[in-house]
């Protein structure tokens, strides 16, 4: 798993960190101004982080866009900040309401 997030890379680190969870991660790709999120998507697939077998969960509708953009399923999750509606517009193969409904996958 890793982390591809519009924040600096290093407040990410901090955050999961702080919840003992970056042990669980093979990276943390952070964002860089005037970069969009599908463009760090096509950066890590142009890499070799990830492939187009890779599984992008995101909170908001531009998570999803940009899995979409760089050929990759998407995941809604419905505990951060997108709703529903801004979600379910934008075609993810799952939708999820709580964390423990990720074990479908």
């Amino acid at each position: 798993m890793g982390v591809c997030t519009s924040k600096r890379a290093d407040f990410a680190c901090q955050i999961l960190a702080l919840f003992d969870l970056h042990e669980h991660f093979d990276f943390v790709d952070g964002g860089d101004v005037g970069i969009e999120k599908w463009q760090q998507l096509q950066v890590l697939k142009e890499k070799g982080v990830i492939t187009e077998k890779s599984l992008m969960i995101g909170d908001r509708y531009v998570d999803l866009t940009a899995a979409h953009r760089n050929g990759l399923q998407s995941t809604g999750v419905l505990w951060g900040y997108g709703s529903r509606a801004e979600l379910e517009q934008h075609s993810p193969r799952f939708l999820f309401s709580e964390p423990s409904e990720m074990t479908q996958i």
